[in-house]
């Protein structure tokens, strides 16, 4: 299953009026990167194995008919790392909001 951030960082909540246009633009790009991010990657098997896939593909530079053990495994690597840092910098966000 999919999982959802909680909340968005204060400076992208909806409340905030940008005190001048470069802060309405900063503020608006803001928002449309959350509204891109604002799923973590899947941990099913399907987004798993086509997470490992592009790893090979544009993390390697390989194709899937020419890669062997050692790129399997770094491909499978970058596909557990790209979901803790996701955890971690949600965890990070949590903290620094909440102190």
């Amino acid at each position: 299953p999919s999982f959802t951030m909680a909340n968005p960082p204060s400076i992208l909540r909806m409340n905030s009026v940008p005190s001048s246009p470069m802060a309405f633009a900063a503020s608006h790009a803001e928002k449309k990167l959350f509204q891109m991010k604002k799923e973590f990657l899947g941990n099913d098997t399907d987004s798993i194995q086509n997470n490992i896939m592009d790893h090979v593909e544009y993390t390697l530079a390989r194709t899937k008919y020419n890669f062997d053990h050692m790129a399997a495994y770094q491909a499978t690597a970058y596909s557990i790392r790209d979901r803790l840092i996701e955890r971690w910098n949600e965890t990070q966000q949590y903290y620094t909001e909440k102190d």
